[in-house]
């Protein structure tokens, strides 16, 4: 066995291939940061009882576990970076009325989502927080929606969906609701997974 293969499921990204990722990455954000949207980077790792607060079991499952050899503390790599940013929300910024945050960076998973799937997937996405009322929320998302020329002018093809069933292309879903580690609901959110294949 040669010692530079890596694990199942991880790849080096090539100069062309990073390029193109790094662009994706690059106007989403950009499209996030005119529609009102303030950037905030959370850590890759938290201690576990901060990470998996109020999440299910299924992100228990894919989330890699380590010791912090510093506190002896139980650590977890984050597998999914939407948690993460309901705590930020409701514990550093603790903002009255709405709050719109977006992220973008790699989570890394135990099990990949699919046969094609990377366990390294760059995950970009936007919240709003703190609105009451679904309809309120809706007016919201509707005043700073995507629209599918957006899409296609950031380089991805297909329209832009908040629907949780109905993703407008393999790298995109929305979903709605409450929100894990947060006093406050999500009442509007946008995820998508950058697939390094389907950046290719």
């Amino acid at each position: 066995m040669r010692n530079w293969l890596l694990p199942e499921k991880f790849e080096d990204i090539l100069p062309p291939q990073a390029r193109r990722i790094d662009r994706m990455r690059a106007r989403l954000l950009e499209l996030f940061r005119v529609h009102g949207y303030e950037l905030v980077i959370p850590p890759m790792l938290e201690y576990l009882e901060s990470l998996l607060t109020g999440t299910g079991h299924d992100l228990d499952l894919r989330t890699f576990k380590l010791v912090d050899q510093l506190s002896g503390r139980m650590m977890g790599v984050r597998a999914d970076i939407a948690p993460q940013v309901a705590r930020i929300d409701a514990h550093l910024l603790n903002r009255k009325g709405v709050a719109r945050l977006c992220y973008a960076g790699s989570v890394l998973l135990t099990r990949p989502r699919g046969l094609d799937s990377t366990r390294e997937p760059l995950q970009v996405g936007a919240e709003i927080y703190g609105h009451p009322g679904i309809e309120k929320s809706r007016a919201i998302w509707r005043s700073s929606s995507f629209s599918s020329s957006r899409w296609r002018r950031a380089g991805f093809p297909g329209r832009a969906s908040t629907s949780a069933t109905s993703p407008c292309s393999a790298r995109f879903a929305g979903t709605a609701g409450s929100v894990p580690s947060s006093n406050r609901n999500c009442t509007k959110r946008w995820r998508a997974r950058i697939c390094r294949r389907c950046a290719r």
